[in-house]
This record gives C-alpha cells, structure tokens and sequence, in this order.
C-alpha cells in the first residue's frame, strides 16, 4: 500500500499549529481548493506527523557528532554546535514553511472533490486509525527502504566501477593513449 504524501513527511520538520484559514491565499478562483487541502492537512495531523521528524533528525545530528572524536576540553564547543545545528533545522525546516508548498503540492495533484473525499475517510474511524498507526508505517517503510540499499549499494559499485573502466578505456582511445 502506498503511503499518503503526509507519510513521507516523517523525513521533515514541524512547530508550532497554523489554521487552515492562514494557509491559503485569500485571492483567486483556487481558494476552496486550498482551504480543502489546508483542511486535510489539519484533519491528518500532518504537522505532529512531521514532529516525529524532527526527533528524527536530531538523533541523526547527534550520531554525526559521535563520530567527532573529542576530549573533555573540546564537549563544550561540540555542545554548543549540536545546539546550534538543531535550533538551525527548526527555523528552516518550520511547519509555517512547509505548510504553503504541502498545500500546493495537493492542490496541483488532487480534485477539490477528491481532496474533500480524502478529508472525509480520515474523519472516519478506519481513516482516524490509520492515522494514528501513520508513524509506525513510516518507520517500517524506512527500515524496509533502508534494508533493500543494503543490497542495492554492493550493485551500485559494481555498475559504477565497470562505467569507470568503459569510460576510462573510450578515453583513453579518444587521446590516443
């Protein structure tokens, strides 16, 4: 089953809660398909959807950083940059930032009928379950996505060592050598 667009948002960021009102444009014939998507977004907690990401994210942050071999003297600045890191990918990676192009994004690939429909299930009690299982999707999907590379990298160097012997020896009969 494929994950709704919300289920791929676990690999982005979110803060604080904006009203559906406040996501659209006030202006153009497109303003009810916006307020219907900016609806969907609020009816499928996509922003606590993207919360999850952010913790996420900062573990990512924090296992770059183990690898920064440090003494007692050097904790303080490597403390400090963490931080710095962290706050930095709150303020670019913001629901009030992502919110507006989310809207678009279902605006431009879903009927303001079928966007209403959607908006309809998750208000269900199946729809509502789905949702609150939504995170553990998007964990599974990840470490499924993350054990398939597994297999793919060892392919991936073999194609690309045999492109670099083919490209080398074109090369090489192109300068002559």
């Amino acid at each position: 089953m494929k994950l709704p667009l919300i289920g791929l948002l676990a690999f982005t960021a979110s803060c604080t809660s904006m009203s559906p009102e406040s996501l659209y444009s006030s202006s153009g014939s497109n303003k009810a398909h916006r307020e219907a998507a900016a609806k969907l977004l609020q009816v499928s907690h996509a922003e606590s959807v993207l919360s999850i990401a952010y913790g996420k994210m900062e573990q990512a942050i924090a296992n770059q950083v183990l690898q920064i071999k440090g003494s007692t003297q050097t904790k303080p600045i490597i403390d400090k940059y963490t931080l710095e890191m962290k706050v930095a990918m709150r303020e670019e990676i913001s629901w009030e930032k992502m919110a507006p192009p989310l809207i678009d994004a279902y605006v431009q690939t879903y009927s303001l009928q079928t966007i209403r429909d959607i908006t309809r299930f998750y208000q269900t009690r199946a729809g509502q379950e789905m949702l609150s299982h939504q995170p553990e999707m998007i964990n599974a999907t990840v470490e499924i996505m993350q054990n398939m590379t597994k297999n793919f990298i060892p392919k991936l160097r073999v194609i690309q060592s045999e492109m670099a012997r083919e490209l080398t020896r074109v090369n090489n009969i192109d300068t002559g050598s």
